[in-house]
């Protein structure tokens, strides 16, 4: 089939939508029409299709349409006439064709007498796609694209978003299944913007509904006439409904998880019920249209694929099932970053879940060039990632301040110690009583509001208003820190709670690091003494892993103090100076004895889940006693934290290479990096080094004080950032030396 044919074809097609009859060809009185259409008796439409954008070639048809015209019109009946062309047609054509009351139009102004799909995208995407939004606004998420892979669950294949576009082209349905913040909204809007502008050989409106604003809809035709009263363009809902049944769209519905109901159980069989009967609606959507559909939600909402699929509507073996990744690949972290302008590697402690990356790239570029430069460690890096957050939610609920918001967190977290979900659930009721813990009164409805997208936290499920957090990366470091509140504000009370929780890796670096920045080792190791023999048998095992940690900087002796019957997630004693103390009894989940130097310390009856630093041939260290070891690494466990070890005059010459070498269109004045220092002695080795760097011919300085990168100097730079402390290079010799 020709370009000419195809666009008679979709003529026919859209004229036979518009007038609610037949479109075909026919001669009338001896002269050969490409579309007529005799919605009634005395009223016919006549309609011409070119691609010949020439003005000859136009007043040939205007004239073989008034021939029939006045034919026609001898038989007593009435003719609209219309030229429809590939392009937009010029005045002159315009002009021709009203001087014989004939209508010259582009096919895409000839397609709007049916559905004006330009107004609809474009109104369209002014609205959120389900949550893919800026998490910390609430505005639609702009951001650019960073192009990432599905797995297809039947195959295992890995699918590009462009072959989900083909997929659906194609007629075919899907589901794609995924975790909160996965990118599943994020996809259904790149996939209605491809397949919106894609030019097919037939006709196709690819539709994007968010099921999150269908509560309480029963029918197909609820969801078409809610979806497009909401973007205010409710005259477009009876052409989509009056031909909802052919395969003329493709329904992009985003969030079959979403579709809540009024009323909730906590009976299993009842719960199905109640979720089936939710997506009554999306049901009789997908068994009554013939079009291609994407549908997506919470991969475990349902409790089996079989329930799933009665629910929606769908067949298992006509259905392509695909599945969001929970993080991104290497590669596409540094693509992401690179799209912030951001080129150095990606650090090691960064967690690379599109959530945790969606509020980075939601932070000013200030705050993002601060995590990334002036971030030495995991917990600097988590230190700045919250402490942003909760300024950036301060500015847009000012109701409270990032203080009162971070301590909010803090003690929302410390509600999870206690649930055998980890993340939650954690109910409205209770995140009430931590505003007014904090704030001294219970929330009005401006805080209220505000409690409701309290950063961090998501819905449980669409049965109840629970919350839970949606990133334990975030959590354990609020644990850490409610546990340092606690231990510095001497609350005896959380001595008494029966914690299930334990700190995981990240809480056990911020507590340390907090330690360290507080000179508090005395104040939580008096603190330690006090739980011993408490109730709560958590708190213990989770203060001696963070001294454990901290005393990599500096010794530190328990006393001989005996910890037992408690649970530790990680105890690192590599390089640790800790002394003087026995835990017995209790379960440690991971272990690091490799380069270990203390000599009174002893671990006795204890279960151990993995212990680094030995390998299961070797005999076990004299101050092991009696353990149950599952699992055996002869390697050192990684934490991580390259920078640890650093001095500060590295740590600055580092900080000088990021900000000109790794941070694009960065203009960096020197007094400007100078001052960012807190004390005069880190300004006086900030200014010897940018000295020694322009010295060096690695830096240059412009007359208005501007800092430039010499590129010929930029792989040794990434060779030194990468070396580090290894590093041979001349200049990292000489930085070592300044004082």
């Amino acid at each position: 089939m020709d370009t000419w044919q195809i666009l008679q074809e979709k003529v026919k097609t859209l004229s036979s939508y518009i007038w609610n009859c037949s479109a075909t060809n026919e001669t009338i009185n001896g002269v050969q029409i490409d579309c007529v259409l005799k919605p009634k008796n005395d009223f016919w439409i006549i309609v011409e299709v070119t691609e010949n954008q020439k003005l000859e070639k136009v007043r040939e048809d205007i004239i073989k349409i008034a021939t029939c015209k006045q034919y026609l019109l001898s038989r007593s009946i009435y003719v609209d006439g219309y030229i429809v062309m590939k392009e937009n047609p010029t005045d002159s054509m315009i002009t021709s064709g009203k001087g014989s009351n004939i209508k010259v139009q582009s096919f895409n102004t000839f397609s709007k007498q049916f559905i004006d799909y330009d107004t609809y995208t474009f109104i369209r995407n002014q609205k959120t796609f389900g949550s893919s939004v800026n998490p910390l606004s609430g505005e639609p998420d702009n951001n650019e694209y960073t192009p990432v892979f599905y797995e297809n669950t039947k195959s295992k294949n890995k699918v590009s978003l462009s072959e989900i576009a083909k997929y659906l082209i194609d007629g075919k349905r899907i589901v794609l299944l995924g975790n909160y913040g996965t990118g599943k909204s994020r996809c259904i809007r790149e996939l209605f913007n491809i397949t919106a502008k894609r030019q097919l050989n037939r006709i196709i409106y690819p539709i994007a509904i968010n099921l999150k604003e269908n509560w309480g809809t029963q029918r197909a035709d609820e969801i078409i006439r809610r979806h497009f009263g909401l973007l205010g363009l409710s005259h477009l809902s009876d052409s989509v409904i009056k031909i909802l049944e052919k395969d003329i769209f493709i329904f992009l519905l985003d969030g079959f998880d979403e579709i809540g109901a009024q009323i909730w159980s906590d009976d299993p069989s009842k719960l199905r019920q109640i979720r089936s009967s939710s997506l009554a609606a999306v049901k009789d959507l997908i068994l009554n249209t013939k079009s291609p559909i994407i549908i997506t939600g919470r991969e475990h909402y349902f409790n089996s694929n079989e329930e799933m699929f009665d629910s929606i509507g769908l067949k298992y073996s006509e259905t392509e099932i695909l599945r969001c990744k929970d993080e991104f690949t290497e590669d596409e972290m540094h693509s992401y970053l690179q799209k912030l302008s951001i080129t150095i590697d990606v650090p090691i402690w960064l967690p690379k879940r599109p959530l945790i990356c969606q509020i980075i790239n939601s932070l000013e570029k200030g705050k993002i060039e601060n995590i990334f430069v002036n971030s030495y460690s995991a917990s600097e890096f988590w230190d700045t990632l919250i402490r942003s957050i909760c300024d950036r939610e301060a500015k847009i609920s000012p109701i409270l301040d990032s203080k009162n918001i971070f301590s909010i967190l803090k003690e929302v977290s410390h509600l999870t110690r206690l649930k055998q979900g980890n993340v939650g659930p954690i109910s409205i009721s209770e995140i009430n009583k931590s505003f007014e813990k904090v704030i001294g009164t219970p929330p009005v409805d401006e805080s209220a509001v505000m409690l409701q997208r309290l950063p961090g936290l998501g819905r449980v499920s669409s049965e109840t208003t629970d919350r839970q957090f949606i990133d334990f990366y975030i959590l354990d470091g609020l644990r850490a820190e409610n546990l340092i509140d606690s231990i510095y504000n001497n609350r005896l009370d959380v001595l008494e709670e029966n914690w299930i929780q334990p700190i995981q890796k990240i809480g056990i670096e911020v507590f340390a690091k907090r330690i360290q920045i507080d000179k508090s080792a005395n104040a939580v190791f008096e603190f330690l003494r006090k739980s011993l023999n408490s109730p709560n048998r958590i708190i213990s095992g989770d203060i001696l892993a963070g001294l454990v940690f901290y005393a990599s900087k500096a010794s530190f002796d328990l006393g001989g103090i005996l910890i037992d019957k408690t649970s530790v997630s990680c105890v690192n004693f590599s390089k640790s100076l800790i002394e003087n103390f026995l835990l017995r009894d209790s379960f440690i989940n991971e272990i690091d004895i490799s380069n270990y130097s203390f000599s009174r310390v002893t671990i006795k009856d204890c279960a151990i889940n993995k212990i680094y630093g030995l390998k299961e041939t070797d005999e076990l260290p004299h101050f092991i006693i009696n353990p149950i070891i599952d699992n055996f690494d002869a390697k050192p466990m990684d934490v991580g934290d390259k920078f640890q070890e650093l001095k500060p005059s590295h740590m600055i010459l580092v900080s000088l290479i990021k900000r000109t070498f790794f941070l694009s269109k960065a203009s960096l004045k020197e007094i400007d990096f100078i001052n960012n220092f807190g004390n005069k002695p880190d300004r006086q080795l900030a200014s010897k080094i940018s000295k020694i760097l322009i010295r060096e011919k690695i830096l240059s300085k412009s007359s208005d004080d501007i800092l430039h990168p010499k590129s010929y100097q930029r792989q040794r730079m990434i060779d030194l950032i990468q070396n580090l402390g290894n590093s041979n290079d001349k200049l990292w010799k000489e930085v070592a030396n300044l004082c």
